[in-house]
């Protein structure tokens, strides 16, 4: 039996020395890590890019429905003092420069101190444009050869309609 037992013990260091043996396989980490962790950076970056321009999306709308708001408690402020107000108003994420609000009815002056069409129960509009070049840090196109892919400047319009509230 002992003759037994020797080559059983005898086998399962051969197999252990096996084990421990990785000529073979030197380096192999080393070059897996090599090719993943520009993809895992990228996507990273990517994700983060992403919710950057959604937060400036969610904030762009929150502007919008307050602009429409504003309006739809004062309609009788003419349209560029309504976008100074507003505009001063901004989140942290956003710049005046970049946004464009437009008013509908719009209204560019008093008439006997009220704007025309802006009477109680009227229906207005707000819309929004945003230019998010200054948000983004990665490259606008991305392409090889003739494939191309770019992420756009500005974000999709937004109207929103209220009615003018009786004064």
């Amino acid at each position: 039996m002992t003759g037994m037992v020797q080559r059983l013990r005898d086998l399962a260091r051969r197999r252990a020395a096996r084990l421990r043996d990785d000529r073979g396989q030197r380096g192999q980490s080393v070059v897996e890590l090599a090719i993943f962790l520009p993809l895992i950076l990228v996507f990273g970056l990517v994700c983060i890019q992403f919710a950057v321009v959604f937060m400036a999306y969610i904030n762009v709308l929150n502007v919008t429905r307050d602009a429409a708001r504003w309006v739809s408690v004062h309609p009788h402020v003419i349209d560029s003092s309504t976008v100074t107000t507003v505009t001063g108003r901004l989140p942290a994420g956003l710049t005046a420069a970049n946004l464009t609000l437009a008013f509908n009815p719009p209204c560019a002056s008093l008439t006997n101190g009220k704007c025309t069409g802006r009477d109680a129960g009227t229906q207005i509009s707000a819309t929004s444009t945003y230019t998010i070049g200054s948000h983004l840090f990665l490259p606008s196109t991305v392409g090889w050869g003739s494939w191309r892919m770019s992420i756009p400047q500005t974000l999709p319009s937004y109207t929103i309609y209220m009615q003018v509230e009786p004064s």
